[in-house]
C-alpha cells in the first residue's frame, strides 16, 4: 500500500484482521483516531484518505464516488492475507460498500464484514428530500445547513479559514454524493451492521433497511441515541461490536 493514501495507521506484526475506515463528507481520517483507544489490538486500522485533503491535500478532489472506491480497492487489494473489515460514515459508508463491492469484482476479495453509520445506499436522494439541491446553495445558506444536522457549530463557520479551505472540499464531497446513484445490481455478499442516530434528519431508522437490497449477506440494524453525528458519543458501542468479530 502506499502511504499517501493511509495518513496514519496502527499495525501490529501478526494481525487477525484489518479495519479499513472511510470517514464522512468534509471530513478526514483523522476522524478514526479515537477508535485506536477501544479497537482489539489484534485488529490493524488503517484510515483511508480520499484525495484533496490532509497528505493527498495537492491532489485534485475525487471526481465521483466510484473513483474513490476504486483508488482503495486498489490499495486494499494487496492485504487479503486477513480478514478485511470495512467501515465507513456518511459518505464513507456508501464508499465503503462500493469498494467491498470491487474488491470483489475486480480481485475475487470478499469483505468478512461492513460497519456502516449513518448512511444510506442512495444518500444523495436522502439529502435532497431533506435539503433540496444543495450546490444551488449558496455558500451561507449551506454553513446553515451543515448546521442544521450537526456538521458542523456556529463558532467554525464565521472563522474565515473554514470557508476559504475547508468549505471547498466539504461541498466537492456533497457534490459527489448527490452524482452517485445507488446500483441495486452492485450487490456483495458481506453482512452489514448497520448504525443509526434516532434523532437524525438526514438517515433514518426504516431508510437503512435499503442496505438489504445490497448485499447477499444478513443486515443487522441497530439504533443510538444521537443525530447525524451520534457516532462521536458512541464510540465504544460500535468498536465493541467490531471487536466481536475476533473475539
Amino acid at each position: 500500500m502506499e502511504s499517501s493514501y493511509f495518513q496514519f495507521t496502527r499495525e501490529s506484526e501478526d494481525p487477525a484482521a484489518r479495519l479499513f475506515c472511510f470517514h464522512c463528507a468534509g471530513g478526514s481520517p483523522y476522524a478514526y483516531a479515537p477508535w485506536e483507544k477501544f479497537i482489539d489490538p489484534r485488529i490493524d486500522i488503517f484510515p483511508f484518505q480520499m484525495s484533496g485533503r490532509c497528505g493527498r491535500k495537492r491532489e485534485c478532489y475525487a471526481s465521483s464516488i466510484e473513483a474513490a472506491a476504486l483508488e482503495a480497492a486498489e490499495q486494499i487489494k494487496d492485504c487479503a492475507d486477513r480478514k478485511i473489515y470495512l467501515t465507513g460514515h456518511s459518505m464513507g459508508g456508501v464508499v465503503a460498500h462500493y469498494t467491498a463491492y470491487l474488491l470483489k469484482q475486480l480481485y475475487g476479495i470478499r469483505t468478512e464484514k461492513l460497519f456502516i453509520t449513518a448512511s444510506v445506499p442512495d444518500l444523495g436522494s436522502s439529502i435532497r428530500d431533506n435539503y433540496g439541491s444543495t450546490d444551488r446553495y449558496d455558500d451561507n445558506r449551506f454553513c446553515e445547513m451543515l448546521l442544521g444536522f450537526g456538521a458542523v457549530d456556529s463558532k467554525i463557520i464565521r472563522i474565515r479559514q473554514f470557508r476559504e479551505q475547508f468549505l471547498p472540499i466539504i461541498r466537492s464531497d456533497f457534490t459527489l454524493i448527490g452524482n452517485y446513484h445507488a446500483d441495486p445490481t452492485n450487490v456483495i455478499d458481506s453482512d452489514i451492521s448497520v448504525f443509526c442516530g434516532d434523532c437524525d434528519k438526514i438517515v433514518s431508522r426504516v431508510a437503512c433497511c435499503e442496505w438489504k437490497n445490497y448485499t447477499k449477506g444478513k443486515v443487522d440494524i441497530t439504533e443510538l441515541s444521537g443525530g447525524h453525528f451520534f457516532i462521536n458519543e458512541h464510540v465504544k458501542e460500535i468498536c465493541g461490536e467490531i471487536n466481536r468479530c475476533v473475539s
